[in-house]
């Protein structure tokens, strides 16, 4: 099952579907593009990276697949923003900041 309390919480799921592992409606947050690189996120967290200027879009373009956190304990509708070289998205619980090592 998929928790769906929030920071304050609260129960932001009003139906028992979207606490089902796997189970996602169809309003996720919208992908965006940085860098020529498309990201896209499901509600249940999982964010997928893709070469937006891979020449085929097959297995090769896709660069990432990573969590925004624990399996199970995360639930996101959001959309990531970019600004100053930072990418910034966030869960029910917490704000998540990614920036390049120097």
């Amino acid at each position: 099952p998929a928790s769906t309390i929030n920071n304050r919480d609260l129960d932001i799921a009003g139906d028992k579907r979207s606490k089902r592992d796997g189970w996602s409606w169809v309003f996720n947050g919208n992908p965006i593009c940085v860098n020529n690189k498309l990201y896209y996120t499901l509600q249940n967290g999982r964010v997928y990276v893709i070469d937006a200027s891979a020449e085929k879009f097959d297995q090769t373009a896709l660069l990432s697949i990573s969590d925004l956190g624990a399996a199970g304990k995360t639930w996101s509708l959001n959309t990531p923003s970019f600004a100053n070289g930072k990418l910034y998205h966030r869960n029910l619980k917490e704000l998540i900041c990614i920036e390049e090592e120097k």
